[in-house]
């Protein structure tokens, strides 16, 4: 749908004249969903990093210029788990949405934006990978005990595993040197919003630990993507800022 938006039937040329241009920017949230994967790429990679080299990047709690984040934060979740359980959703589902919400967005919204602007530069071409639709019983059965089928090695799968292991490594670094290093434990009353971030960012991801670690079904995440997932994530973490 990015393309649409590159094209001569973007809302802002296609239906200038026609439509209110609330309902052309109406139109473009939708046909701009791939740009929005480098924010949420930005919120699950460089917070987690700096948390591991001690580095603040979000206002102190008993700070005022905390206020907004902590409003935008309480105001987005809140009306979605209300829209959620208007429309007769559970919060589990809810929250399984939030997983998905995270997946998409640094998976497959960010392939689609690098496809596009390497397409409408003229660097590559679209193509179409054939998946199989078959349902067997035990997709089935997964399906029923909303367990998520994974069981690719592509590389979607070894970006979204990298992006969870980082989260984790992150996380345990962090408690690890909270524990070791006085310095830092001194500056957490600075990094309380990123290790709250990154804490969910685990949450979200526990049914991808799952399919790396502790599943043995044919669904689960392949070894191949588990050595690379932890390979990429170590040098991320060992890397330091330039």
């Amino acid at each position: 749908m990015f393309q649409i938006f590159f094209s001569k039937y973007c809302p802002f040329i296609y239906g200038r004249g026609k439509i209110k241009l609330g309902a052309q920017m109406g139109y473009c949230m939708f046909l701009l969903w791939a740009p929005i994967s480098l924010p949420a790429l930005y919120y699950v990679i460089v917070p987690p990093l700096c948390l591991l080299r001690g580095i603040p990047l979000f206002p102190q709690v008993k700070s005022l210029w905390f206020l907004p984040f902590a409003y935008v934060f309480l105001a987005r979740n809140s009306c979605s788990i209300a829209e959620a359980l208007c429309s007769g959703d559970t919060l589990k589902a809810w929250w399984n949405f939030q997983r998905i919400w995270v997946i998409r967005r640094t998976t497959s919204y960010f392939f689609g934006f690098i496809d596009t602007i390497t397409g409408t530069l003229g660097l590559s071409q679209t193509t179409f990978a054939l998946t199989d639709k078959v349902m067997t019983q035990d997709v089935s059965k997964r399906y029923d005990q909303e367990i998520i089928e994974f069981g690719s090695s592509s590389v979607m799968f070894t970006v979204m595993a990298t992006l969870a292991m980082l989260n984790l490594f992150s996380l345990i670094g962090g408690i690890t040197k909270a524990i070791m290093d006085l310095e830092y434990f001194k500056s957490l009353d600075q990094l309380i919003v990123q290790i709250i971030l990154v804490v969910l960012l685990v949450m979200l991801n526990i049914p991808v630990y799952q399919a790396l670690f502790t599943r043995r079904d044919k669904a689960r995440i392949p070894s191949s993507v588990l050595f690379n997932s932890i390979l990429l994530a170590s040098l991320a973490c060992l890397v330091p800022f330039i």
